[in-house]
């Protein structure tokens, strides 16, 4: 996507330090039917601005993530994300009917409801009945609506590590690659927002 050509590159991306972390953060709540609009969706971050410089600061992104990759991924292959996820993960694992993202007609039978069981979880409460609602989990939405059985998810998990068994926890394997960044991602919030403004 553009963006990325003017602000980032691929590696602020997947290290959530873009700066684009509120980017379409607002439209969860206030307009479902954009964030159902894949081609729309990639459209807004593509003129989003950065709220900090890239590669400077690591902040959660939380929905923005799906559309940043999914957006690199559409640009370098010239092809739908959809037809990416079949070629690269669901053909190739062999989970054929067992792994969406963005749902299609005739499973919905097949679907789990999210719910709450924690009080800690109570903040994002409006977040997960938003998942639960159809329109959203026929959209694509790469950072949200993944849905699998748990055999899909642990093949689609052991693929990810080195000869699809996980090293031990004392393992080097087990590292964070090099040019990853040194600390866990924090989750913005309004008052994050303000201590920032008031550091500048």
């Amino acid at each position: 996507t553009e963006v990325l050509v003017q602000y980032d590159h691929v590696h602020h991306v997947l290290n959530h330090t873009s700066g684009l972390h509120n980017a379409l953060g607002k439209s969860w709540l206030e307009n479902a039917s954009l964030i159902c609009d894949w081609d729309k969706c990639l459209s807004e971050i593509a003129t989003s601005v950065p709220e900090t410089e890239p590669g400077r600061e690591q902040w959660y992104h939380y929905s923005s993530f799906g559309w940043l990759c999914g957006g690199v991924i559409e640009h370098t292959s010239g092809k739908k994300f959809q037809e990416i996820l079949e070629e690269a993960i669901i053909h190739p694992l062999q989970i054929e009917g067992e792994l969406y993202i963005g749902i299609p007609p005739g499973v919905e039978s097949r679907l789990a409801t999210a719910t709450l069981d924690t009080a800690e979880l109570e903040p994002i409460a409006s977040l997960i009945s938003l998942c639960n609602m159809l329109e959203i989990r026929r959209a694509i939405l790469p950072s949200v609506n993944g849905n699998s059985s748990a055999r899909a998810l642990a093949r689609f998990y052991a693929s990810l590590v080195d000869g699809g068994v996980i090293p031990p926890s004392h393992s080097s394997l087990a590292k964070p690659f090099l040019g990853s960044h040194p600390h866990i991602p924090t989750i913005h919030s309004e008052n994050n927002s303000t201590n920032q403004k008031q550091n500048k």
